[in-house]
């Protein structure tokens, strides 16, 4: 009888262990709107302009370690530009936490803040299009077709 009480408490230590592991992951984040971030969420292609190159791509979702991730990369050659969580969220701005991992560089003359720690933007979603902007420059991105 003592063998299976103990038998029974470390497998069910072992499943609270695992659960626990599991909506760790999928935790939302608390500041993050979620009908704003639904609304937003998918791939993206840069509008090319004379101060904007073309090889920029946006990727607005979840991961399985994050759950409102973003990231612009060079599509080209696959190389960060910048990564992180979306950490505060409405309907008109957003503040991604940065990956110092995966960064390397940023779309336009765009600045971090919070000791280059942080990405704060505005936008505006039109159409299939959302428009970033940060240090007073907006890039436009185009929803890709799914």
């Amino acid at each position: 009888m003592k063998k299976n009480s103990i038998l029974c408490s470390i497998i069910l230590s072992l499943l609270l262990m695992l659960t626990a592991g599991c909506t760790a992951a999928q935790t939302e984040s608390p500041n993050v709107d979620k009908t704003a971030f639904k609304a937003v969420k998918g791939d993206y292609r840069v509008v090319e302009t004379d101060t904007v190159d073309g090889w920029w791509h946006l990727f607005i979702g979840t991961t399985d370690d994050i759950p409102c991730y973003f990231t612009i990369y060079d599509i080209s050659a696959g190389n960060p530009g910048v990564s992180g969580e979306i950490t505060t969220m409405n309907d008109s701005s957003l503040t991604i936490k940065i990956d110092p991992d995966l960064f390397e560089a940023l779309p336009a003359d765009w600045n971090l803040s919070g000791n280059d720690s942080e990405l704060t933007m505005d936008y505006t979603c039109s159409d299939d299009n959302i428009t970033l902007t940060n240090n007073g420059l907006p890039v436009v991105f185009e929803r890709e077709a799914e």
